[in-house]
């Protein structure tokens, strides 16, 4: 009996049936299973099957079966909430979320997707209270600055900048020489028109590594558009002296030294460097500067201080610039 059963699910899961083939396979298996010894099994590949097939309905109910016969299966309840995130039902989604936590209170992956649903679902105190409660159960974790840039990391993926800061403070504190920490930092800084206060993480970027060419770019681009010039053509040198050039690095350029000498003899070098990027990158490029361009543009429409909409106005007319250069 046990060999029929398990060429039944085995036939189900692994041969080249059509879905109906496996179907049949799964159900013969089940009615065979009389001690229900693979019972479990039958109903997650099944599940498995109907999630490949994009049928969440029919899945959810397989993994449903799976947690009756299994309830401390932190694997399956996160499968049912990914299937309700699938249908529409975040809420739903939240609830088996929290459920495949509590079976593994100390999983960072069931922590993560607790907080990826409550910021979907907008509950920002009970995202923070539920990080809070989790460091409290796992306290080695709270001095890990990895966990902590983990955490500002799914927040910016998000959009939430200024959510993910207090994050990447923590994991600066923790971890003051790492590079990329201060470098996705002052990235959500500039995200948050916190100018200054980004440009001196790249700055420090650089302090920690020399050959970070695209925090020499990004310091360069913050330099300009606060109207320090001549520094920002200082960084971009540095870049060009390590042979680290990128587009960015030419597009710099070229309103750096056309802003100090508007003459396009003197930037017809690097329009040429540029037009080369074009041409072998050229919708991909032309499609960064046009986003660019719009965010500047819906960066202006906003109530900003001076600085701030001085600097979304450099950006924008620079924007519009090199466009015009490249065509």
């Amino acid at each position: 009996m046990n060999k029929e059963i398990d060429y039944q699910f085995y036939s189900a899961k692994w041969n080249h049936q059509t879905p109906k083939g496996k179907e049949v396979s799964f159900t013969r298996a089940l009615k065979l299973d009389l001690d229900q010894i693979k019972t479990r099994n039958v109903y997650k590949s099944w599940g498995d099957l109907y999630e490949d097939l994009h049928d969440h309905p029919k899945s959810l109910l397989k993994f449903k079966r799976v947690l009756v016969i299994d309830p401390n299966s932190d694997q399956i309840a996160n499968q049912i909430a990914s299937s309700l995130e699938k249908l529409n039902m975040p809420e739903e989604a939240l609830v088996y979320s929290f459920k495949a936590l509590k079976i593994t209170p100390t999983s960072y992956g069931a922590h993560k997707n607790v907080l990826q649903r409550l910021k979907r679902l907008n509950k920002f105190e009970e995202l923070e209270s539920q990080s809070e409660e989790f460091l409290n159960k796992n306290p080695t974790i709270r001095n890990n600055s990895t966990f902590h840039y983990i955490q500002a990391e799914m927040l910016t993926r998000e959009n939430e900048y200024l959510l993910a800061l207090p994050s990447y403070r923590k994991a600066i504190e923790i971890s003051p020489y790492s590079a990329s920490f201060h470098f996705q930092y002052g990235m959500a800084l500039y995200h948050e028109t916190f100018y200054q206060e980004a440009l001196r993480e790249f700055d420090k970027v650089i302090e920690l590594d020399p050959f970070h060419h695209i925090a020499y770019n990004n310091s360069a681009f913050m330099k300009y558009n606060l109207g320090n010039v001549s520094e920002a053509i200082s960084d971009l040198e540095s870049v060009i002296e390590n042979n680290r050039e990128i587009y960015a690095t030419y597009s710099n350029m070229i309103l750096c030294k056309y802003h100090l000498n508007p003459n396009e003899e003197v930037i017809q070098p690097y329009i040429e460097k540029l037009r080369l990027d074009i041409a072998s990158n050229g919708e991909n490029l032309k499609k960064i500067y046009n986003q660019d361009l719009q965010l500047a543009e819906k960066k202006l429409t906003e109530n900003l201080d001076e600085e701030t909409k001085e600097f979304n106005l450099r950006r924008l007319s620079g924007v519009k610039f090199v466009l015009s250069l490249i065509g």
